[in-house]
């Protein structure tokens, strides 16, 4: 049987830790580090990222009470030096890295906008705007 350490992802800066879930015995082959995972968290399923699997589990609770993975929703993201670097600088860090990355995105998406529209006005067409 083996656990995973699993970082949340939910908008909160008072999650500073992973916690440890089960690994179903039919999920052992998918839920590896990296990768993408359901799982149960204060009565809800909510999205986490795998960041280490280990054989023990967690120190103080009893294997009972661990709650199990739900479901691997995607393959590794990333390996586990990645993981280990993220954990060296603590899961705030991890999680600003993705806050950083999606507004990145955020100001691409706002660029490619601008220069669809341009675009379609130098062929004397109007603006079409995107539809999200």
């Amino acid at each position: 049987m083996s656990y995973a350490s699993v970082a949340l992802d939910i908008p909160t800066r008072a999650i500073d830790a992973a916690y440890d879930y089960l690994v179903p015995d039919g999920l052992a082959a998918t839920a590896t580090v990296g990768a993408t995972v359901l799982v149960p968290f204060s009565g809800r399923d909510v999205v986490g990222y795998v960041m280490d699997v280990h054989e023990e589990p967690p120190a103080g609770v009893a294997p009972g009470r661990v709650r199990p993975v739900t479901q691997v929703l995607a393959e590794p993201a990333f390996d586990g030096a990645a993981a280990r670097g993220g954990a060296d600088l603590g899961l705030g860090s991890l999680l600003l890295g993705r806050e950083q990355l999606l507004l990145h995105l955020s100001g691409l998406l706002h660029h490619l906008v601008a220069v669809h529209a341009a675009h379609v006005e130098s062929l004397g067409h109007g603006v079409v705007p995107f539809v999200f």
